[in-house]
């Protein structure tokens, strides 16, 4: 039922073309969908059981290095998409500290939601 149902959606985005696709549903529902559902596995992993404990571990099992690389690496992968990100905006300045800060509190948040999960907090979940 759910392919059906899924296959029918994309069939129309394809239909649809990509211009009104990106104007009409992702400008309008699809961020909203992303924001919501981001808030909703942040919020349950902070208020899960153990969440605490987690924060005030010291962590274990990936050495200095690699944990750096991953660090490093994801954010980076990103970044040919800053620059469709950023290509109406007025001000670079702005442009560029709207960037830095989305990407640092997204990556922040969401690498101690795979710190949590790792760490089975996210059973509950």
């Amino acid at each position: 039922m759910w392919t059906a149902i899924f296959g029918t959606l994309v069939a129309l985005m394809a239909i649809a073309g990509p211009l009104a696709v990106a104007r009409q549903w992702l400008g309008k529902f699809a961020v909203w969908i992303a924001y919501g559902t981001s808030t909703i596995i942040i919020v349950t992993l902070l208020t899960s059981p153990g969440a605490g404990e987690i924060i005030a571990s010291p962590g274990n099992g990936m050495s200095f290095f690699t944990a750096l690389d991953l660090v490093i690496a994801m954010p980076i992968s990103w970044m040919p998409l800053v620059a469709d990100y950023n290509r109406f905006a007025k001000k670079s300045r702005t442009a560029f500290w709207a960037t830095m800060i989305g990407f640092a509190l997204t990556n922040m948040l969401f690498y101690f939601g795979g710190r949590c999960c790792l760490s089975r907090v996210c059973v509950t979940f």
